[in-house]
C-alpha cells in the first residue's frame, strides 16, 4: 500500500465508505509498521495481523491480554506472542 497509490485510494475508499455506514473497519494482515501507520492516517477503526502479535496457543491468551499496552498498540510489536484485533491508535471507541 505504502508503494502503491492505487491500493491506497482503494482502502482509503474502503474506510469511506464503511465509516458513511456506520461501520467501523479492520484492517486484517497488518505485518509492517508501514502499513499501520498509514492506516491511522487514513482513518482505520482496527487491526489485526503479525504487526501486532504472532499466534498463541489459546492456553496463553490471558496473559497476552494482561501484558498487552492497549493505550499504545505501537508497543504490540514488542509481544509478538497472538493475533488479535486491536484498535488502531486514535481509535479507541
Amino acid at each position: 500500500m505504502a508503494d502503491d497509490a492505487r491500493a491506497a485510494a482503494l482502502v482509503a475508499s474502503t474506510i469511506d465508505l464503511a465509516h458513511s455506514l456506520g461501520l467501523r473497519m479492520v484492517a486484517e494482515g497488518v505485518e509492517t509498521s508501514v502499513v499501520y501507520d498509514e492506516l491511522i492516517r487514513l482513518g482505520c477503526d482496527q487491526a489485526q495481523g503479525y504487526f501486532m502479535s504472532r499466534p498463541v496457543p489459546a492456553a496463553e491468551l490471558d496473559h497476552w491480554l494482561r501484558t498487552r499496552h492497549p493505550s499504545d498498540p505501537a508497543e504490540l510489536p514488542h509481544q509478538r506472542t497472538g493475533s488479535l484485533s486491536v484498535p488502531v491508535r486514535g481509535n479507541t471507541e
